[in-house]
């Protein structure tokens, strides 16, 4: 019954991203907003990325049916895949870069710690050794 849709040739690779950035519009734009996960100019190379499996000779390799019911569905599917992964990596080096600063930060005050209390230290020697002779004379 529609079998000359065989016939119609597969949009233009231009159009094409334009439909994929629009039925992925909701979630990226909900990323993007965020503002701290996926930038614009990310999102256009993971849109590039996709598509390139689907690419020959600067054309689509389906014809128009067979980019609407094969083509378009697993280039949507791997451009959430790429955001997600790109997501999960951002945060994954964020919490990592977290992590390390606060364990330099207490290794830090440790370190500062145990030089102010040294039994050598100049504020044991001069502070508080004024301050137990003060207080063991009064007992």
């Amino acid at each position: 019954m529609l079998d000359y849709y065989d016939q119609f040739p597969p949009p233009d690779i231009a159009r094409a991203k334009i439909d994929i950035r629009r039925r992925i519009n909701i979630y990226v734009d909900d990323v993007i907003k965020t503002g701290d996960f996926i930038t614009e100019e990310e999102c256009t190379k993971i849109i590039d990325t996709a598509f390139d499996k689907h690419i020959t000779n600067d054309i689509i390799k389906y014809s128009y049916t067979g980019w609407c019911v094969f083509g378009e569905p697993e280039v949507k599917r791997d451009v959430l895949m790429y955001i997600g992964l790109l997501i999960k990596t951002k945060k994954r080096r964020k919490l990592r870069g977290l992590l390390r600063a606060s364990y330099f930060l207490l290794k830090a005050h440790r370190q500062t710690v145990e030089k102010l209390y040294a039994p050598n230290s100049e504020y044991v020697q001069t502070v508080l050794k004024k301050d137990f002779k003060s207080r063991s004379c009064a007992v």
